[in-house]
């Protein structure tokens, strides 16, 4: 989730979500500054600040406790073009991933790519893995055998 933010005054409109950030949605990071969140006001969020159609925003990459500072921008954003990083992807795959679709076939890291990160369900068998994305509001439950996805269906929203 994103929020609008003031340069000026380097603060973060945190009562007011913007958004929410797609799957590798194309960024130029502006500045990282931290700011207090209402949810929190122990500790600072560490912000990414970005500019978009015009407007700038900042969304959380990690936060700062007294001198314990927690960055976790390494799960959330590549440096490098992903498309460049798996070029060895067929080329069907990344239209997919671009178009933030599933389909059969593509791997895990593949489907997180096109739609975001998943919850695995538990399973009793090794080669067969369940994830539930929240894909944006539009849930999809995709089925994994051996790595690969063998099944896609529409998932609820609870």
């Amino acid at each position: 989730t994103y929020y609008p933010h003031d340069p000026a005054h380097h603060r973060t409109d945190f009562a007011h979500e913007a958004g929410t950030l797609l799957p590798l949605q194309r960024l130029q990071i502006k500045d990282v500054m931290t700011d207090v969140s209402p949810d929190a006001p122990d500790q600072r969020q560490v912000m990414a600040v970005f500019q978009e159609n015009g407007k700038t925003y900042a969304f959380p990459i990690g936060a700062v406790k007294g001198n314990d500072f927690r960055v976790y921008s390494d799960e959330m954003l590549f440096i490098q073009d992903p498309h460049e990083l798996y070029k060895h992807w067929p080329a069907d795959i990344w239209q997919s991933i671009d178009k933030h679709e599933v389909k059969p076939g593509m791997n895990e890291l593949q489907v997180d790519f096109a739609i975001g990160m998943g919850m695995p369900e538990r399973s009793g068998e090794a080669s067969v893995k369940t994830v539930k994305y929240p894909n944006g509001g539009k849930p999809l439950t995709v089925t994994y055998r051996d790595g690969k996805a063998v099944e896609v269906k529409p998932g609820s929203s609870a």
